[in-house]
């Protein structure tokens, strides 16, 4: 990797921090009018957000590996 970025760790647990409090803290979620997503809403959320991101990683490292620029 060409750099490091020591802050993205940080980043993406502030940003699930937050959309936790968002969804589960009743005066948040009341405000923004949210509902709470049971345990089979929640699998889905993390399962598509998992596969949109590591396809992208998948493509950069297949990439890398043959020696193509991004």
């Amino acid at each position: 990797m060409k750099y490091k970025n020591d802050l993205v760790l940080w980043i993406i647990g502030a940003t699930i921090a937050i959309t936790g409090l968002l969804i589960y803290v009743h005066p948040f979620a009341d405000f923004f009018e949210f509902e709470h997503l049971n345990i089979a809403q929640l699998g889905i959320c993390i399962g598509v957000g998992f596969v949109s991101v590591i396809w992208t990683e998948l493509v950069k490292w297949k990439n890398r590996k043959m020696g193509l620029k991004a």
